[in-house]
């Protein structure tokens, strides 16, 4: 079983998490307030007031960076998270909002499979080489990308692959459709971005 904990990168509605929790920024203050387990608060909290800043001195540990920095928050929370060994990262806040943090947060969750990108929305989560079974769930749509080169099948859908190549350039892989409770993906090269969403 792995060690799991949950991001919260910005204020709004998060499940109920029963994870640790890193609060990021204003989402620090959303975990305060729900009194979630939260083993730390980070970044440079130009969001949220003093008071709400001093509040989480007395409730956590506060790791706080200045505002002018080279790494985005979510990418030093994310680098916490995997320095105190956690292997499943589930992280809340990283979608909408800018497009720039978003597609940010995409090359993050590339990079690092142990990372799931949660909305009320979406879940998108890193695949490589492997056989994996894609639950279909709450969600309507599947699509699969990839940020440099892949080689990918996919059963279980209205659109099956057999063994398809994709590239940064490839959008035949959006907006699939499961056919049974469970898609099945096979990545044969390279890696995949799968995006599971509710609209």
């Amino acid at each position: 079983m792995g060690k799991s904990v949950t991001l919260i990168l910005r204020e709004g509605e998060v499940p109920l998490i029963e994870t640790d929790v890193i609060g990021v920024d204003a989402g620090a203050a959303y975990a305060l307030r729900k009194q979630l387990n939260m083993i730390c608060a980070m970044g440079d909290f130009d969001s949220i007031d003093a008071h709400a800043l001093t509040l989480l001195k007395e409730k956590t540990q506060v790791i706080s960076f200045p505002t002018h920095k080279d790494q985005p928050d979510s990418q030093l929370a994310l680098d916490k998270a995997l320095a105190l060994g956690y292997d499943d990262i589930v992280i809340y806040g990283a979608l909408g909002g800018r497009f720039d943090h978003h597609h940010a947060n995409l090359i993050l969750a590339y990079q690092h499979p142990e990372v799931t990108l949660i909305d009320d929305v979406h879940w998108i989560k890193c695949y490589g080489p492997g056989v994996y079974a894609i639950k279909k769930e709450s969600h309507e749509k599947l699509s699969v990308f990839t940020l440099d080169f892949a080689v990918l099948s996919l059963m279980g859908v209205e659109y099956p692959l057999d063994h398809y190549e994709i590239d940064l350039k490839s959008i035949l892989g959006l907006s699939n459709t499961w056919i049974e409770d469970e898609a099945i993906l096979s990545v044969h090269t390279g890696k995949v971005l799968v995006y599971c969403t509710k609209a």
